[in-house]
């Protein structure tokens, strides 16, 4: 019985990890799609084989300061059988530093324009997210250090009966260095780089052992 009761929590500890690497950007620390203001996705739109295993969200990062109560959460636009969730900031920040240089600082006013979206599907089974978001940096008065980043995400899960699903997620990211990373160029502008991420998997379940 002890040795069964091992065996168990092994496999539930090894399911358990892979799920959280299946939907995780490992290259930023989280993926574009963990911030849902709703329920355990998993709980409310998975195969069996999911919400039996699964009790939060795998993507969860945010803090307990993060958190809000549910009558505060977005309750997205329906489009059919989705949910869309907008977004849309911006900030006013100052640098004083803004080329990271140890000597003739100079200094400048930042503006950050950010749009967002996140599309989450409603469907009874399977599962197809897609996410993306634009940032668009402008210094007042050093404009070549003006930035356009931006990125975009798609997530899906195909459940194949009761027991098994078949996972997958796709990334595709233009970024640009900050001016105090070691793999900037030092060039008369900001040095741009292209990120590109895939991740898949199959889980199944055969049922409980005890």
């Amino acid at each position: 019985m002890q040795q069964l009761r091992s065996a168990f929590a092994l496999r539930a500890g090894f399911l358990t990890v892979l799920a959280g690497l299946v939907f995780s950007d490992e290259a930023h620390g989280q993926s574009l799609l963990t911030d849902d203001p709703e329920a355990p996705r998993r709980q409310q739109n998975a195969s069996n084989v999911a919400a039996e295993i699964v009790t939060q969200p795998i993507t969860d990062t945010q803090t307990d300061e993060e958190r809000v109560h549910d009558s505060y959460k977005p309750e997205g636009i329906a489009l059919g059988s989705f949910l869309l969730f907008p977004d849309f900031s911006v900030s006013e920040t100052y640098n004083n530093n803004i080329f990271a240089a140890e000597s003739d600082e100079h200094g400048d006013f930042i503006t950050k324009v950010k749009p967002s979206f996140s599309l989450r599907s409603q469907f009874d089974r399977h599962l197809l997210n897609f996410a993306g978001e634009v940032e668009q940096l402008f210094y007042k008065d050093n404009t070549d250090e003006d930035r356009l980043n931006g990125r975009g995400a798609i997530e899906g899960r195909f459940d194949v009966g009761s027991s098994t699903e078949i996972n997958g997620y796709a990334t595709v990211a233009r970024q640009h260095e900050d001016r105090g990373s070691p793999d900037d160029v030092n060039g008369e502008e900001p040095t741009p780089y292209n990120i590109y991420q895939t991740i898949g998997n199959v889980k199944t379940a055969s049922g409980r052992w005890l």
